[in-house]
């Protein structure tokens, strides 16, 4: 194609969602392993101040809401398309039909890796940070906030740099930071164990809420629920992110917001191999030029089975629409893209990675 293609609007596209509260509490930014020296350690910090025994917080039903962890250990997919589109882009109609051209995909996938780690040793960016995140679906202030907790056990590594920690964020651009260890280093999760330990009304001063406005580093709950009982809360995430530190590994489940528990997804990874499993998938449609090869080669099916809308039919274990030819721009050459959770799903078969028919 001599220009890239201008795709229609069939595909309903997803909306692109970034995780901000891995960052260090005190950093501000996100770190890559070449950032090492901006970070400063914790236990470098000034000396422990004692503060008052907290309030314990009374008790509350199950609260509702969603999780996502990060990495996901969602599957990655491939697609090869079908006849009559050909692999060889050598499928060519008339311009002038009335009726609709087949597209079909055939789905493979394979698990992607998800651990729950932060490692900066290897040149990967993708096991950098790791998170569990719950988001509740209706109204919840930090004050209605009675339980956060994690079976862990560190399989390499331990706390320190400010993870493990609980990020409980009330706005868009401030968190309340639970750390767990050994005050006040907060660098030892090991013989200081926490693990299944309610972090909400412990008496350390662990709560970190220098975010807001006469808050502090080593603040006690009662403090912080002083400052933010009413405060809503956003979401309340389980948070590895300090392998700039040293490389962190850990096994965690039972994490719980609430009595609402959930246990992160692993996977080793694995390979492609062919899928009936086909989730919702869409389609793009693009037209690249006007320049077409080949003559007239493929027979159109009828009109009254096109599609509308973007989404693909399944039947027989493969994607399927049909594409109405009166609905493209004329003669040229096309590109057909199917698109998966709001990603291309990548199609190496092809030429080029590209599916491509022509109108003469």
């Amino acid at each position: 194609m001599a220009n890239p293609p201008v795709f229609s609007t069939r595909l309903t596209k997803g909306p692109s969602k970034m995780f901000t509260d891995h960052g260090h509490a005190r950093a501000g930014a996100a770190r890559t392993k070449r950032s090492i020296g901006r970070f400063g350690v914790l236990g470098m910090l000034a000396a422990l101040f004692f503060g008052f025994l907290p309030t314990s917080p009374a008790s509350a039903d199950v609260t509702a809401g969603t999780w996502t962890q990060h990495p996901s250990g969602a599957p990655a997919y491939q697609a090869e398309v079908q006849q009559p589109i050909n692999t060889t882009n050598t499928s060519n109609w008339s311009s002038k039909s009335k009726g609709g051209i087949p597209v079909m995909f055939k789905l493979s996938a394979r698990p992607t890796p998800a651990a729950f780690e932060s490692v900066f040793s290897d040149s990967s960016t993708s096991n950098d940070y790791a998170f569990v995140s719950f988001t509740p679906s209706s109204t919840l202030t930090f004050g209605q906030l009675t339980e956060l907790k994690t079976d862990y056990t560190f399989t390499e590594g331990d706390c320190h740099g400010g993870s493990l920690r609980w990020s409980v964020r009330t706005s868009p651009t401030q968190s309340v930071f639970i750390y767990y260890g050994s005050a006040p280093s907060f660098a030892d999760c090991t013989t200081a164990n926490q693990s299944d330990m309610n972090m909400i009304g412990d008496s350390d001063l662990r709560y970190d809420t220098s975010q807001y406005a006469d808050g502090t580093f080593y603040d006690s709950y009662d403090h912080a629920l002083e400052l933010l009982a009413d405060a809503p809360v956003i979401r309340a995430s389980l948070v590895l992110d300090s392998g700039w530190a040293g490389d962190q590994r850990a096994s965690v489940s039972n994490t719980t917001v609430n009595g609402n528990s959930y246990d992160f997804v692993t996977s080793s990874g694995g390979t492609l191999a062919p899928t009936c499993d086909l989730p919702p998938a869409t389609i793009r449609v693009g037209q690249g030029d006007v320049v077409t090869d080949g003559e007239v080669n493929e027979a159109p099916v009828q009109s009254s089975l096109s599609d509308s809308g973007s989404a693909f039919r399944v039947i027989d274990c493969k994607y399927q629409y049909v594409l109405s030819i009166p609905s493209l721009q004329g003669k040229g050459t096309y590109e057909v893209q199917i698109w998966i959770g709001g990603a291309r799903v990548p199609t190496p078969t092809s030429p080029g990675g590209k599916v491509t028919f022509d109108l003469k």
